[in-house]
């Protein structure tokens, strides 16, 4: 991107920026106003309808109040029918009636009725005499109210009925009723005043059923025809109902429902209208004032093409401005960048250095000076790359030789190597892994190592032994190759190997591969088998003459001895005991040494009674430390598991009685069996001496003991737990421990269900 865009861009973008959110904003604030004071003008029309209607309302009420106050017509009503004088005032109170219609011209009709609701005077003689007990206006006002009612008269059409009770004004007794009917052109005339409305705004009115009962602009013929069935009559009549069930608030109605508002929906044929509400509570009508929002919102759509119109303009001129102001900044720099160039092909003799007293003129100033310096300085690093090239050459002839050197030695080692990388593939192989595999150095390299050398265990030989190589490069230590281990040549001969693997580290700390050692073990293992064939026979002929010697001394301690005698057949019991024990642990060792797995007999078993068991046998056979063995308080009570009981008793009493001989007088021995989802898991808990942290890593090997175990119980072949580990992982389990120095030691073992 050039710096004039550079200049240009950021600044017109942060104009821009600012300056739209400005005006749009002042739109939208004016907008709102706008459309605000839209709204409070409609809304203030509407109520300034209905204040009219209801003072007209009242005005009607108060004409026939006035008239119910006339003393002829109280004097008629005293006056009995058989009096001679009764026709002569109907025919007076007739007349007077009469002028009141005529004086007043929207009064149509004005009637006296007595206490009984029979007419007996009226601006209409000839309706004199009629009953009208059956008259809304008596049937729903019992308490004889001053009333009016919106009457829809087949003669007279739509009217308004109102009628005052007539009370004598002596004695307060009731006499009867005057009604009135009024024509509604005066209602009419409030409503189709389209003054603040605009040429399309309207008012009308509506009765409790939602039917028009004034004109309507688009519609004709509507009166009590048209139903109003909008958002704005709807919600007039929910506030009507919200005011019966809250008389107690202020008004008679909760502000926050029904609240007069207005808003904007489809009126009655659908067009997009603003409008409010007024509900009339003298009629229960509702006054609907409405105007199209297209010629309402008129003035704000002007303001906002006013407002997109504006800014176009500002954005062209301002656009402009900063492009010629960012061109002439930029120009020294452009000549600056078209100098570099040149200097750049090589031609330090260029100058480009300008007399501007700006930060540019003295940037030109210093570039000259650099390149200068530059030429000055490129004669000298010439020279030095000089130098330095004789050196790298003297020195790349001794890293050919040490490189030579270490190859010469790889491939005169007596042991068979090759190196892998992290994707195991075979970068190097020396002539004494070709000659033990049988693949040529040319097979070899570049193929993952299992498609050359194939390392198997002997008991399985379909298994594949690669587990030290993989660990090599996943830990990053040292490993060594898994006892009883055989190597499958080119030509299918197995051979038994033994050695390592160790990870190949760079400088930066990454491992880049592994380095593998194999030597021919052929000749060892025979020795191991001799070894253990030795053991074993010596083991099985031991045990003929222990086997005498542990019935004889049994017998001794049967029969009556001193006490001198006792102790040496106590004696000697207890060494042909542990002799015993000592047989038997080697002819176990010597079937692991051999590679053979245990002989396992699965027989589904009560491990918790095996448990309860070897807790036994231990407490006898270390009764006199008398340290507690107990079971955790989550072991069950029974646990079936499909093991070999024998041997599994074996390996739970070597840990308990392990734990009793290395544990402190006052400490508890805790054993432990729960069931998980892949088996069982038991643990043997003390707080003995512990291991030391450095001998962690030898505790499984056979007839090892740690230091502080041999000081501590001088007893003990180290055999114990090398062969509680063979039963475990002959039933195809693990065993681990967790350990701290003189804290105390928990050794886990884990059984699966399969």
């Amino acid at each position: 991107m050039k710096i004039q865009t550079k200049i240009v861009l950021p600044i017109f973008i942060a104009i821009t920026v600012i300056l739209s959110l400005a005006t749009f904003y002042s739109y939208f604030y004016s907008a709102e106003n706008l459309k605000e004071r839209i709204f409070a003008h409609l809304e203030t029309t509407a109520q300034s309808r209905a204040h009219n209607i209801e003072t007209q309302l009242e005005m009607e009420k108060e004409l026939i109040q006035s008239i119910a106050l006339i003393g002829k017509i109280e004097k008629l009503l005293l006056t009995s029918g058989n009096d001679s004088s009764y026709d002569e005032q109907v025919l007076a109170v007739n007349e007077r009636l009469q002028k009141i219609v005529n004086s007043i011209d929207h009064v149509l009709s004005v009637r006296v009725l007595d206490k009984d609701n029979i007419l007996i005077a009226s601006t209409d003689p000839e309706l004199i005499g009629s009953d009208y007990s059956e008259s809304a206006f008596f049937k729903e006002n019992p308490e004889r109210k001053t009333e009016i009612k919106f009457v829809d008269d087949p003669d007279l059409g739509v009217v308004l009925g109102i009628v005052s009770p007539i009370y004598n004004q002596e004695t307060n007794e009731y006499l009867g009723m005057v009604g009135g009917i009024t024509s509604f052109k005066h209602f009419n005339e409030i409503v189709l005043d389209k003054t603040g409305l605009g040429e399309t705004g309207e008012t009308y009115l509506i009765n409790e059923e939602s039917y028009a009962i004034s004109p309507l602009a688009q519609t004709e013929n509507v009166i009590l025809e048209q139903k109003i069935d909008t958002v704005n009559s709807s919600k007039c009549f929910s506030y009507v109902e919200d005011e019966g069930e809250h008389e107690e608030h202020e008004e008679g109605h909760i502000k926050q429902y029904g609240e007069e508002s207005v808003e904007i929906f489809p009126d009655y044929i659908g067009n997009s209208v603003i409008g409010t509400h007024v509900h009339i509570p003298e009629m229960g009508w509702c006054l609907l004032a409405e105007i199209d929002e297209s010629e309402a919102m008129i003035s704000i759509k002007n303001q906002l093409i006013f407002a997109i119109t504006s800014i176009l303009i500002v954005f062209v001129i301002l656009f402009a401005t900063i492009y010629f102001v960012a061109k002439y900044i930029t120009k020294p720099i452009t000549l600056l960048k078209e100098g570099t160039a040149i200097i750049g092909k090589g031609n330090l003799d260029y100058k480009v250095g300008t007399d501007s007293d700006d930060e540019v003129g003295q940037l030109s100033r210093s570039f000259d000076e650099m390149t200068k310096a530059i030429k000055k300085s490129r004669a000298e690093v010439d020279q030095k790359v000089e130098d330095q090239t004789k050196e790298i050459r003297k020195n790349a002839d001794q890293i050919s030789k040490d490189k030579n050197k270490i190859e010469t030695i790889i491939q005169g080692i007596g042991d068979g190597v090759f190196v892998v990388d992290v994707d195991l593939k075979i970068t190097l192989f020396n002539p004494v892994a070709s000659r033990m595999s049988g693949f040529s150095e040319k097979e070899a390299l570049g193929e993952k190592y299992q498609n050359v050398l194939k390392f198997v265990y002997e008991s399985d030989t379909d298994k594949v032994n690669d587990k030290f190589i993989k660990d090599a490069i996943a830990t990053g230590k040292p490993q060594s190759m898994s006892n009883h281990t055989l190597l499958i040549t080119k030509k299918g001969k197995q051979i038994s190997v033994a050695d390592s693997a160790a990870p190949l580290i760079n400088k930066k700390g990454q491992i880049v591969g592994c380095v593998v050692v194999f030597r021919d073990a052929t000749k060892e293992r025979e020795i191991d088998r001799m070894k253990t064939e030795f053991v074993s026979v010596a083991s099985h002929q031991l045990k003929t003459p222990l086997t005498g010697i542990k019935w004889m001394s049994e017998l001794l301690l049967r029969e009556k001895l001193n006490s001198k005698q006792k102790e040496y057949a106590l004696d000697v019991n207890t060494s042909a005991n542990k002799l015993t024990k000592l047989v038997d642990n080697l002819l176990n060792v010597s079937h692991i040494e051999t590679g053979k797995k245990f002989d396992i007999e699965k027989v589904n078993t009560n491990v918790i009674k095996l448990i309860d068991s070897a807790i036994k046998i231990v407490e006898k056979n270390n009764n006199n430390k008398k340290i507690p063995i107990v079971k955790s308080k989550e072991t069950p009570s029974k646990l079936i598991i499909n093991i070999d009981p024998g041997k599994i008793k074996q390996a739970i009493s070597n840990l308990i009685d392990n734990a009793v001989k290395y544990s402190k007088q006052g400490g508890t021995i805790e054993v432990s069996c729960l069931q998980n989802e892949d088996g069982i898991m038991l643990s043997v808990k003390d707080n003995g001496i512990g291991i030391p942290l450095k001998q962690q890593d030898r505790i499984f090997e056979k007839f090892f003991r740690a230091d502080n175990v041999v000081q501590y119980e001088t007893g003990g072949t180290g055999l114990g737990l090398y062969i509680v580990k063979a039963i475990i992982e002959a039933h195809g389990g693990k065993i681990w421990f967790e350990s701290d120095e003189n804290e105390g030691t928990t050794f886990y073992a884990e059984l699966p269900v399969k």
